[in-house]
Formats: structure tokens, sequence, C-alpha cells
């Protein structure tokens, strides 16, 4: 399983994109992905914003990942 780099974590102040407002962490989600070579856990830092009730995932947007199971 890869890890996220503590940076991506709880220290870490992430802005909602819809109001501005600061995200709140919320733990780190498991996720697997499928490369090529098969597939790897990927654990990442999640933010959810409460005025919005949205939640966001910023090692998926860096790696590129969408809601498939597929590595880009």
């Amino acid at each position: 399983m890869i890890e996220a780099a503590e940076a991506e974590g709880k220290g870490r102040r992430v802005q909602c994109e819809v109001c501005a407002s600061t995200m709140r962490h919320k733990g780190y989600r498991d996720r697997g992905v499928m490369s090529w070579m098969g597939e790897v856990r990927v654990r990442r830092a999640y933010y959810h914003c409460e005025a919005v009730g949205t939640g966001f995932f910023p090692l998926d947007r860096k790696l590129g990942l969408s809601e498939s199971a597929y590595s880009p």
C-alpha cells in the first residue's frame, strides 16, 4: 500500500472550491487503482466541507485520478 505524505494530512488546510471556507480533515481513505502492472492500494487524506456537504481528496487530483478505478 502507498500512503500519502504527512503534508497531505491533518495539518494541511484545504479551501472549499464552492464556498471558500476551510475544509476539515476527516481522516484517511483507502482506494484501489488499477495500473498496467496490477492493482495498487493508495491511502489518501479526505477533507469535508460542512457548509456545502461535499468531500475532496487532494491526492486524487495530484495523481490525475477520476472516478474510474484505472490510472491515467
